[in-house]
């Protein structure tokens, strides 16, 4: 008996061995079925606003009708510089060559009157956000100040006519505080007003330590309820919680993977990716979560348009839940 188990000791031993060295590769192979059996994430050109196509059609006959006998031209986008998505495609766009803001769905484009009504002289709009009760929010730079379209009732007012601000630039609005977060680029800070547009708190100063700012611009808020700032003269972006304390800061001069140059519009998705928009190097890049890293957009690290050119710059990058994203660049925006 005992010549027996002598006999089959070492062929346990073997098969033992065996069984544990099959056990850690079995393992790897289903990991890699894991991921190999995720989605697959990318980007995806779909359309643009206005087409290759509008831009040589003709004129309507009312279009033509109001250009003669009213000497009313039909405007189109110049130089759009931000974007919101209000309905399902609804869109509000800032136009700066225009100094106007532009309405656009399924059926038209157009200045709404009770906006170019008033002669409010828009210089430097910058950014615009959805607001309470379908209203909008809109800031410009050069004149100081927070405008309020209400399109039920064709507004578009000052939101408070006391508000001193210096330079006011980025602006989003948090449903969940009732709070409107605004970037006084002039003041490096953060303000952060009440729904009346009265000044609650301020975050940051200038310096290059975390927290501080110099010339903040651009601001978004993503669904759980981080704000993203971009500082724009410190080459980076910086991250904050409801209570403007920061969570994260990434990014760094340069025109490396990961850095910025003139970096711009930045906006979040669903899948936890940052977009930031780089005006100077003309490309979007995106980063995992709050990796450190950027990732050009696209392979060839620069957006165009259906034509093949290149546009002037991309200013703006937004993300809705209807749409995927919308980037405004030099002369229009793609969606």
């Amino acid at each position: 008996m005992d010549k027996t188990l002598n006999t089959s000791l070492p062929f346990f031993r073997l098969s033992l061995a065996l069984l544990l060295f099959q056990v850690p590769a079995r393992a790897q192979e289903t990991v890699q079925e894991q991921v190999n059996s995720s989605p697959v994430f990318q980007v995806e050109f779909v359309s643009q606003y206005p087409t290759v196509e509008s831009k040589h059609q003709n004129k309507k006959l009312a279009d033509k009708l109001n250009q003669i006998l009213f000497g009313k031209i039909k405007k189109d986008l110049g130089r759009p510089v931000s974007m919101i998505v209000s309905k399902t495609n609804q869109y509000w766009i800032l136009d700066q060559k225009n100094k106007s803001i532009f309405h656009v769905n399924t059926k038209k484009s157009e200045i709404p009157h009770y906006i170019e009504k008033n002669k409010f002289n828009l210089n430097s709009l910058v950014s615009i956000c959805n607001f309470k009760n379908e209203q909008i929010l809109f800031s410009d730079s050069y004149l100081n100040t927070i405008f309020l379209i209400d399109p039920e009732n064709k507004k578009c007012s000052v939101l408070n006519d006391s508000l001193k601000l210096d330079k006011p630039t980025g602006i989003i609005f948090s449903a969940a505080n009732n709070e409107i977060w605004v970037t006084e680029t002039g003041k490096h800070r953060i303000v952060i007003l009440n729904d009346k547009g009265d000044i609650k708190r301020t975050i940051g100063k200038r310096g290059i330590g975390k927290g501080e700012f110099n010339f903040p611009t651009h601001i978004w808020m993503d669904v759980k309820g981080l704000v993203y700032v971009v500082d724009a003269m410190n080459f980076r972006v910086q991250i904050f919680d409801e209570e403007g304390i920061v969570q994260s800061v990434f990014g760094t001069n340069g025109d490396a993977t990961g850095n910025f140059a003139s970096p711009k519009g930045i906006a979040t998705d669903s899948y936890g990716n940052i977009y930031v928009a780089d005006a100077l190097l003309m490309r979007c890049k995106f980063s995992t979560s709050m990796e450190i890293s950027c990732t050009p957009l696209d392979h060839k690290d620069r957006m165009q348009d259906n034509s093949g050119c290149h546009p002037e710059s991309t200013l703006m990058i937004k993300i809705s839940s209807m749409f995927p994203i919308h980037t405004i660049q030099g002369y229009k925006f793609s969606m």
